[in-house]
């Protein structure tokens, strides 16, 4: 085998480790809602990790506590406004707001989004912005909205929906989840 296409593997395998490990977390935390689809159990939520000129997303309708190769989309070519994916796995639908991070932030390799509703009953306190609607599924348009917060905060609620964080890596963003939730824990306590 090609040297070079052995490295590539090498690395591309330690991204499915990443976001193996990553969907894993998320779901003990709680934060990727199991919900039935159509007789089949998924996760809610996603998450994708820079990689090169594109990123690996999370595929539509899988259940993340269990990422495998079959789980994961590659999304190449961020600058371009093209999305062209060879894979039979649909990337999550929230690709957009994936896309325009990293595209918008350079330094950014790691998108999250998750459901959690104690930060999201929380968010005013916690001082998180909130986008001015719930935005499911956001389009290239409504992903302009929720760019323009990450601009100002990490972290950001989707009004009525769950919240959307960014960092330089997996250990950022998990800093930055586990602070919130525990901060939310404690309000929802004292409430």
């Amino acid at each position: 085998m090609n040297h070079v296409i052995q490295k590539q593997l090498q690395r591309e395998s330690n991204k499915l480790k990443v976001m193996k490990n990553l969907g894993r977390e998320l779901s003990f935390l709680g934060l990727l809602p199991i919900v039935e689809e159509s007789g089949n159990l998924r996760s809610s939520g996603n998450f994708s990790l820079r990689f090169k000129d594109g990123f690996f997303i999370t595929a539509s309708g899988v259940d993340k506590r269990n990422i495998d190769s079959d789980s994961i989309v590659f999304v190449p070519n961020i600058k371009n406004s093209i999305i062209n994916i060879k894979s039979n796995k649909k990337p999550s639908r929230e690709l957009f707001i994936h896309k325009s991070v990293y595209s918008t932030f350079s330094n950014i390799n790691v998108v999250v989004h998750i459901h959690d509703l104690l930060v999201l009953k929380f968010g005013d306190k916690l001082r998180i912005p909130c986008t001015n609607n719930c935005i499911i599924g956001a389009s290239k348009k409504e992903s302009e909205e929720i760019l323009y917060l990450l601009k100002k905060s990490p972290i950001i609620n989707i009004k009525n929906h769950g919240q959307v964080i960014i960092g330089r890596d997996v250990e950022e963003v998990l800093e930055l989840i586990i602070k919130f939730n525990k901060q939310a824990w404690k309000l929802n306590i004292n409430s």
